[in-house]
C-alpha cells in the first residue's frame, strides 16, 4: 500500500469519526430538549421570601418577622455553640485511656438540656410569629410549615437515565 492510499484511508476514518461524534451530540441534545426534567422551583434565599410571597405579608409584618427571627437566631447560635463544645468534650473524654463515666453522663445530660432549650426557643418563636399573622394568613401558614421544611432539605441525587 502506498502513502497516498494510507492517507485516503486515514482521512475517511477521521470523517467517519467526526460524523459519529456529531450524531452522538445531536442525540444527546435532542434528548434534553424532548424530555426536559421536572421544572425547578424558584429558589429563595430564606424563609422570609417564601412567607412574603405566599402569605402576602405587609412590610410591617416582614420587618417584625425578620426581627423575631434574628433575635431567636442569635439565641440558637449560643445554644448550638454550647452543644458543640459539650459534644467535643464528651468525645475527647470517651476516647481517653481512662473514661470518667460521671463526666460523660453529666455532659450528655447538659447536651440534652440544651437541645430541650433549643426546642423551647423554637416554640416561643412560633408563638411570636403567630401573633403577627391575621387569621387568613395563619390558615395558609399552617399549610406552608411542612412545605418550607422540605424546601430547605438537601435534594436527593437524581437517578441517571
Amino acid at each position: 500500500m502506498d502513502i497516498f492510499t494510507k492517507n485516503r484511508i486515514l482521512i475517511r476514518i477521521v470523517i467517519v469519526l467526526i460524523i459519529l461524534n456529531c450524531g452522538l451530540l445531536g442525540i444527546l441534545i435532542w434528548r434534553e430538549i424532548a424530555q426536559p426534567g421536572p421544572k425547578e422551583k424558584p429558589r429563595h434565599n430564606d424563609v422570609t421570601e417564601i412567607l412574603r410571597s405566599e402569605l402576602q405579608l405587609s412590610n410591617g409584618q416582614v420587618k417584625e418577622f425578620e426581627r423575631i427571627r434574628e433575635e431567636f437566631f442569635s439565641k440558637e447560635k449560643v445554644l448550638e455553640g454550647k452543644i458543640r463544645d459539650a459534644l467535643d468534650s464528651m468525645n475527647v473524654e470517651m476516647f481517653n485511656k481512662e473514661i470518667n463515666d460521671e463526666l460523660v453522663i453529666k455532659l450528655a445530660h447538659g447536651i440534652s438540656e440544651n437541645e430541650f432549650n433549643m426546642e423551647m426557643l423554637r416554640l416561643e418563636q412560633a408563638k411570636q410569629l403567630k401573633k403577627i399573622c391575621s387569621p387568613k394568613q395563619m390558615e395558609k401558614f399552617e399549610s406552608l410549615v411542612l412545605e418550607i421544611r422540605d424546601y430547605f432539605q438537601p435534594e436527593p441525587p437524581q437517578k441517571k437515565k
